[in-house]
């Protein structure tokens, strides 16, 4: 993964699209960094996951906490248990229970 200059701010979490929490919030460190060297607000710039696997999912909380602002759940045709546990894991959220997942 590169870590390049202001023209790359979207490649540097886009490049590999994926990763453990604690990498991406190193990632989302070192982003927030360039933002304030370009004068750019960090919030203003969405961050985002696909998340396609059960053990994904049940990392949620981890991913949120690490800076990610959308987590997106996919799944194939054939099984849908990753959607359904994001599912279950944003409405818990959303009612204020944090045992889902």
């Amino acid at each position: 993964m590169r870590e390049r200059g202001p023209t790359h701010l979207g490649e540097l979490l886009a490049d590999d699209g994926f990763g453990d929490p604690t990498e991406i919030g190193r990632l989302n460190g070192v982003l927030d960094d360039w933002c304030a060297r370009v004068c750019r607000g960090p919030p203003a710039i969405e961050r985002s996951i696909l998340l396609t696997e059960p053990a994904e999912v049940a990392r949620a909380d981890a991913y949120l906490a690490s800076g990610l602002t959308h987590i997106i759940g996919a799944s194939g045709p054939d099984d849908l248990e990753p959607v359904r546990r994001l599912v279950a894991w944003r409405d818990a959220r959303t009612s204020g229970d944090t045992s889902a997942a």
